[in-house]
């Protein structure tokens, strides 16, 4: 487990906002910089980081600055999907800067931040910074919004057009991730499945109590191609989910096949849509890419007549 609250005399380091220690309440969280839309699935095995690695790409390569934040704590792998090696740690203090990826994708994760030598680092339930324990001058727990927060609202990435958050899966995920930050949208990822269709309603509720908007819905891994005749086979029912982006509102921004080659692509740190930019996958990544950058400037010429109007 790595270490996530930055430190330099051996303590751990309060929020950084000047504001008193303890996790916001939702609606009153920070708001990142760029132009923030977190990637959320409802349950694990979805295949939401290897979506955001290729959705990025995809836009970087569309000519795009673009940012990624991998904030699965526990689990971080969109710096081995974009087959980033890792690098020589130092001391975190003051903001983070990110780890410069392929496409010039600026990542920020676990992965490149320092790790507690020889200690590992485990969540407390704390919601005081003061709380956390100290052991040889490094902190051995940290609480998991602060952590959290810290990565989404003091990285360095004003510089990118968009940074797309890479979210472990379930609702208190996204309940954390709602109480640190505020994103300007948001994307959910569904394998299908009655209660995973459940369970994405759950989140698209928690995301409108929250006033963020939802881009749409990505159906994942619920067909697969062919090796014989190539063409798209389902593996589960059609219809459920395209039902509840109705009722939502939503539109389905993607549906992507199963494909043993993008798998492969991600274990061997090679991006899919740039080796295999034929492949139908890559062509829906592609086309989910523009979808999101397509409604992220809806929303925003949307702001920006509510505000003229507000003046008017």
């Amino acid at each position: 487990m790595r270490i996530f609250i930055g430190f330099e005399t051996g303590q751990p380091q309060g929020p950084r906002s000047g504001k008193p220690s303890g996790t916001p309440s939702l609606g009153s969280a920070r708001r990142p910089a760029g132009r923030t839309v977190v990637i959320a699935a409802a349950k694990g095995g979805a295949g939401t980081s290897t979506l955001v690695a290729n959705v990025g790409a995809a836009l970087a390569l569309s000519g795009r600055k673009v940012g990624m934040v991998d904030a699965d704590l526990n689990a971080p792998t969109l710096g081995s999907i974009l087959g980033m090696k890792p690098l020589l740690r130092a001391p975190l203090s003051g903001r983070i800067d990110p780890w410069m990826g392929p496409l010039g994708i600026s990542v920020v994760s676990s992965d490149i931040l320092p790790e507690g030598e020889p200690l590992p680092v485990s969540f407390s339930e704390s919601e005081r910074m003061e709380d956390v324990v100290p052991a040889n001058g490094r902190p051995v727990a940290v609480d998991y919004c602060a952590a959290l927060g810290r990565m989404l609202n003091e990285s360095r990435l004003e510089d990118s057009g968009v940074v797309l958050v890479d979210l472990s899966p379930g609702v208190v995920s996204l309940l954390n991730l709602l109480k640190t930050t505020a994103p300007d949208a948001a994307v959910l990822v569904s394998t299908g499945g009655r209660s995973t269709i459940e369970t994405t309603r759950t989140m698209a509720e928690l995301l409108a109590d929250s006033s963020v908007p939802l881009l749409g819905i990505v159906e994942n891994m619920t067909s697969f191609i062919c090796d014989n005749c190539h063409s798209v086979r389902p593996l589960l029912p059609a219809g459920e989910l395209a039902g509840l982006a109705r009722e939502l509102e939503a539109p389905i921004l993607g549906r992507l096949p199963f494909d043993p080659r993008l798998a492969q692509a991600g274990e061997l740190g090679t991006i899919f849509v740039r080796s295999y930019p034929d492949a139908p996958v890559a062509k829906q990544m592609k086309a989910i890419a523009t979808g999101i950058a397509s409604r992220l400037e809806e929303l925003s010429e949307a702001q920006r007549t509510a505000a003229s109007e507000q003046q008017g």
